[in-house]
C-alpha cells in the first residue's frame, strides 16, 4: 500500500487488490489534528465543526431590560479552549430611598410592620399604668425616603356631672336608708379611674335652752347597677350643740368624695351614683330636749361628680 499527501490535510492512499488487471486504487482521508482542543470530527456525513454562539441579555423581558445585567466575555483569539465566560448580576437602582438589596441568598427586601394602639390593651386591668394612645400617620404612597410618624398622646376618657337637685335628707335619718342623688356619672370602658366627687350637705336645726343635736351626714359612691359600694361613706356635716338659749343654726360639709373605681371587661361600662344619709347619735336620735331638726339637705346645686380614666 503507498500514500502521499497532497496537501497538508488530505492524504491519498493506493491501496492493492486482486484485481487481474493488476489496476490499483487511490482513496482520500483527511487528516485530523489529535489535539483536544480541535472542534473538527469526521463523521459518516462528512467533517463537521459544531456551531458555537453565546449571546447574553440584560433583563427577564424585552419591557425590562434593565432589571437583569449578563455579561459575556469571550476568549482570547490564541485561547485553548475558547472558554466564554457568562455572568448574570442584578441591577439595583443606588437610590438611598432604595430598600432592595442583595445578599448572599439572593435578593431581599426588609419587611417593615408598624403598628399602635389606642385602646383598652387585655392584660392592664387595675394596674399602675396610664392610658396611652400611639398614632402611627404612615407616608404617602410616592414619599421618599418613607418616614412613618408615631405620636403618643395621654388622652384620658374623662366626664363630670353637676350641678344636679337638691335632695331633702330628713326621713333617712329614720329609716337609716341612704337617699339616692341625681348626681352620677358613666364610666365608659374597662379600665380603672379616678372618681372625684365635691358634694355639699347642710343640717339646720333650733336649739330651745338646754337642747342639744348630735346630727350628721355622710355620701358614698355606689354601683347603680349592681348596688356595690364603690366609695365607702365619707362623713360630711357634723352638727352638735348644746345651747343654755333659744338658738337657730346651719352647718354646710363641702365633701370630698374621691377614689379608684374599677370596670371590668366584662361590666363594658359602670354608672356611678352619689348617695347620702342624715344619721343621729343618742337619746332622741341626735335631737336632745326639744331640739328641732329644720332642715338636712344633699345640696345638689354646689355638689359635682368627675371622672378621669388612669389606666386601662
Amino acid at each position: 500500500m503507498a500514500q502521499f499527501e497532497d496537501s497538508s490535510c488530505i492524504r491519498f492512499i493506493k491501496k492493492d487488490d486482486d484485481d487481474p488487471g493488476h489496476n490499483k486504487k487511490w482513496q482520500a482521508e483527511p487528516i485530523i489534528d489529535p489535539d483536544e482542543c480541535n472542534a473538527l470530527t469526521c463523521t459518516e456525513s462528512g467533517l463537521r465543526v459544531p456551531q458555537t454562539s453565546v449571546t447574553g441579555t440584560s433583563g427577564p423581558s424585552p419591557n425590562a431590560n434593565d432589571t437583569i445585567g449578563v455579561v459575556v466575555t469571550p476568549p482570547d483569539a490564541g485561547d485553548c479552549p475558547q472558554t466564554y465566560t457568562v455572568s448574570a448580576h442584578a441591577i439595583l437602582d443606588p437610590d438611598e430611598c432604595n430598600a432592595l438589596t442583595s445578599t448572599e441568598q439572593g435578593l431581599r427586601v426588609t419587611e417593615t410592620h408598624v403598628t399602635g394602639t389606642s385602646g383598652p390593651a387585655p392584660g392592664r386591668i387595675a394596674n399602675a399604668w396610664q392610658s396611652i394612645d400611639v398614632v402611627v400617620a404612615p407616608p404617602a404612597a410616592a414619599d421618599c425616603p418613607r418616614n412613618y410618624t408615631v405620636r403618643a398622646y395621654l388622652t384620658p376618657q374623662r366626664g363630670e356631672a353637676g350641678p344636679v337637685v337638691s335632695v331633702d335628707l330628713r326621713p333617712t335619718r329614720t329609716s337609716n336608708t341612704w337617699a339616692n342623688t341625681a348626681l352620677q356619672v358613666t364610666l365608659p370602658a374597662p379600665g380603672v379611674y379616678l372618681v372625684t366627687g365635691d358634694v355639699d350637705t347642710t343640717i339646720c336645726a333650733t336649739l330651745d335652752p338646754g337642747s342639744a343635736t348630735n346630727l350628721w351626714t355622710e355620701v358614698r359612691l355606689i354601683d347603680v347597677n349592681s348596688g356595690t359600694v364603690e366609695l365607702q361613706p365619707r362623713g360630711s356635716t357634723q352638727h352638735q350643740f348644746t345651747s343654755d338659749a333659744r338658738l337657730q343654726h346651719c352647718e354646710h360639709g363641702p365633701t370630698s368624695l374621691s377614689g379608684l373605681v374599677t370596670v371590668s371587661p366584662a361590666q363594658g361600662s359602670k354608672t356611678v351614683r352619689v348617695q347620702a344619709i342624715l344619721n343621729g347619735g343618742g337619746p332622741g336620735d341626735g335631737l336632745a330636749n326639744g331640739a328641732t331638726l329644720q332642715k338636712a339637705t344633699f345640696h345638689g346645686p354646689r355638689s359635682y361628680l368627675t371622672y378621669v380614666k388612669v389606666a386601662d
